[in-house]
């Protein structure tokens, strides 16, 4: 009976990990997008290509006892791509219940929240067109003899180095870590992760195997495979 009622208690703590989504931005709707090609950036000058906002999202749950932070993110990634985002930004977790908080005492996990924000990626001339100075027509002009409006001058290209990394892990399933922030799990097609240039210390951690950490450094407008094979932990 103890048993069984061990088993019930891990059933709660692996609960399903809950999501608060509202559309904010110009409100347009979008097709949905693939999951598994919504990109996760930590700070909005991480991202080098021109968006627009289209949502915030809100995921609750207990991490701890094969949960973790990855999992929140990848149920934001989810979501997201169901509003149709090009990636999400990762604002900050936050501690709190998550419905499971007497049974997250009881075996030592936490409940946390995590905030991100749905971007769409744009053209550089998207969004509304700015006016061109003196483009207006003054008052009292009539239109046939106004001037046409100059056209506006295209932004400048973003051109910050960056480099892209896909983390395959054996067996899959494992929660991939920045420092110490959870960016998300792999799946048999990896995880994509993309990043500023230069040196960046990542780590792998799977319940029951031990964590293996790699620290790579590399040049700009790169793609970097990096395939980690997760050994199992030796028997206590």
């Amino acid at each position: 009976m103890k048993k069984l009622c061990a088993v019930g208690a891990l059933a709660v703590l692996g609960g399903c990990v809950s999501a608060q989504t509202f559309r904010s931005g110009s409100g347009a709707i979008y097709p949905p997008t693939n999951p598994e090609s919504v990109l996760v950036f930590y700070a909005e000058e991480d991202v080098k290509r021109f968006y627009e906002v289209i949502g915030e999202i809100t995921t609750a749950g207990s991490t701890g006892w094969g949960k973790g932070e990855g999992d929140l993110v990848k149920k934001a990634c989810k979501k997201a791509a169901e509003m149709g985002a090009s990636a999400i930004l990762l604002r900050g977790y936050e501690k709190g219940s998550s419905g499971d908080h007497a049974m997250a005492v009881l075996f030592g996990s936490k409940d946390k929240s995590a905030h991100v924000t749905a971007i769409r990626f744009t053209e550089s001339k998207g969004g509304p067109a700015p006016t061109a100075a003196g483009g207006g027509s003054p008052a009292g002009a009539s239109t046939p003899s106004a001037a046409p409006p100059q056209p506006a001058p295209a932004p400048p290209t973003l051109t910050a180095p960056s480099f892209r990394v896909r983390v395959l892990t054996d067996p899959v399933g494992a929660d991939v870590y920045i420092g110490d922030l959870g960016v998300g799990s792999t799946t048999r097609e990896g995880l994509l992760l993309e990043l500023p240039a230069g040196s960046v210390t990542i780590s792998v951690r799977k319940l029951g195997y031990s964590s293996v950490e790699r620290t790579l450094t590399v040049g700009s407008n790169n793609e970097v495979v990096l395939p980690i094979a997760l050994h199992a932990s030796p028997q206590q």
